[in-house]
């Protein structure tokens, strides 16, 4: 895969040449020696290049695994998925994390320096939601914006976390307003659940206490 990979801007990789199915046979190869996958585009830090992939990649890379009936990357156990542009038109969005999983995943990290809309938060996580036997030790979605009323995040969370049965570390979006049933309906079930991180801006508090919490 290495020779079809270029450098073509300094935000993402992209494909020199269209692949063709023995690359794709050359690719699964080495595929399966991926344990980690880092997403990240360029996000300010000039000496870091980019380890973003381009939508071609994974497009093109999704039709051969179809074919094939084959997993993009077989043997993957964490995921660290980040962008710092919402929209950006040549590297991949948050969203796109979904033709990675596979039940061998057990680490997704999810982090954007924007914050998402209650859409975006829910689209991704119905997505994760459809991944036939995928269990989680380990979760984080953060950075979802606190400042308006996103309730409607709740359930889906809350469905999500239903089938996470064995997580441990979960790192809780931002949800507004919140209650005590948020609690009890997302997290209470989570026996092996050691870690709970919960970003909440300070004017919430009170909010909290008020509510009983």
């Amino acid at each position: 895969m290495g020779r079809l990979v270029y450098v073509r801007s300094s935000r993402a990789w992209h494909f020199q040449d269209p692949p063709t199915y023995r690359d794709w046979k050359r690719y699964v190869f080495y595929a399966r020696r991926v344990r980690t996958l880092t997403h990240r585009d360029r996000d300010g830090d000039s000496h870091d290049g980019p380890k973003a992939l381009s939508p071609d990649i994974i497009s093109q890379l999704n039709q051969f695994a179809q074919f094939d009936s084959a997993l993009l990357l077989p043997n993957l156990k964490s995921i660290h998925w980040g962008t710092s542009e919402r929209g950006r038109a040549n590297t991949l969005q948050v969203g796109d994390v979904t033709p990675f999983l596979s039940p061998s995943v057990k680490e997704i990290h999810i982090k954007t320096t924007f914050d998402m809309t209650e859409h975006e938060a829910i689209r991704i996580v119905q997505n994760l939601s459809l991944v036939p036997d995928l269990q989680l030790s380990k979760f984080s979605l953060t950075t979802v914006s606190p400042t308006e009323p996103n309730t409607q995040l709740i359930q889906p969370f809350s469905n999500f976390l239903a089938q996470q049965r064995r997580i441990a570390h979960l790192a809780f979006p931002p949800i507004y307003p919140m209650e005590r049933s948020l609690f009890t309906e997302t997290v209470g079930h989570l026996e092996y659940l050691t870690a709970l991180h919960i970003t909440l801006p300070v004017s919430y508090f009170s909010d909290c206490a008020g509510s009983g919490l």
